[in-house]
């Protein structure tokens, strides 16, 4: 308990000390630091070339370094503060948040759960060009939360109308999850895919780059329930009876009626 206390206390002292520009994206996701060594990896290593990094003792590094700093970086978009500690602690591009050290990050609206990671703090942050330095890095691609959620689950989580929600940077990270790997089809816990999240969220731009990049529309949850389906019901997700969700939610029905044709 007392390490969940310091893991969450440590990760709002950094969310405060954060200059609130870093918040701001620049239009349609142009970022200020660009050109600083986001993307470059580590230059050497003490592990021999081509030995695998074993999944547990990347779980076991999250236990010791300071994993929460760098998801809150990302969450900021501080490259580079995460750039920084990615290069100091390789093995962190490829750690799991553990069961006890959970949080929600609030400059995202987003619960942090267990085995989630870097990649998926790029994906619900829009940080397409994180992401890119993260899968550089050895990120996991296809990892998974205890709710079986991917990067691509990650990023198409939304709150139209809210501070955080950039349609246009959601978009882009989508589709570079895709092209680096993501399966738009992917089912987590209860059958959910990323098509059912996006729609449930009222995320048209999320909805219009998963169809693009083959998302199967017609597939259910374990509930019976298809994406359109979620589209017409009232989901009860936080945020989406404001007029902003509302006409999201207009725009994704058009989009699934197109796509049934």
């Amino acid at each position: 308990m007392l390490a969940r206390d310091r893991s969450i206390r440590c990760c709002r002292s950094i969310a405060a000390l954060q200059p609130a520009a870093n918040a701001e994206r620049a239009h349609l996701c142009g970022w200020e630091d660009r050109g600083k060594a986001v993307g470059s990896s580590p230059a050497s290593s003490s592990r021999a070339p081509g030995h695998p990094v074993a999944r547990e003792e990347a779980i076991a590094v999250a236990g010791t370094m300071d994993l929460i700093r760098l998801l809150v970086a990302i969450a900021n978009l501080d490259h580079q503060a995460a750039a920084d500690l990615l290069s100091a602690t390789p093995l962190l591009a490829t750690a799991t948040l553990a069961r006890r050290e959970e949080f929600f990050l609030a400059e995202r609206l987003a619960q942090v759960c267990e085995g989630d990671t870097a990649l998926h703090a790029a994906g619900f942050s829009y940080d397409s060009q994180m992401a890119r330095d993260l899968i550089t890095r050895g990120s996991d691609i296809r990892a998974r939360n205890r709710r079986g959620a991917e990067p691509l689950h990650a990023a198409v989580i939304g709150a139209p109308g809210s501070a955080s929600w950039n349609p246009a940077c959601q978009r882009d990270v989508i589709l570079y999850l895709i092209e680096a790997g993501a399966d738009p089809s992917a089912a987590a816990a209860g059958g959910v895919t990323p098509l059912h999240r996006a729609v449930r969220n009222r995320c048209s731009a999320a909805v219009e780059a998963l169809l693009r990049a083959g998302a199967d529309p017609r597939l259910r949850n374990d509930r019976g329930s298809t994406p359109s389906d979620l589209a017409h019901w009232t989901t009860g997700r936080g945020g989406t009876g404001s007029a902003a969700a509302r006409a999201e939610q207009q725009i994704i029905i058009g989009l699934l009626e197109i796509s049934a044709a």
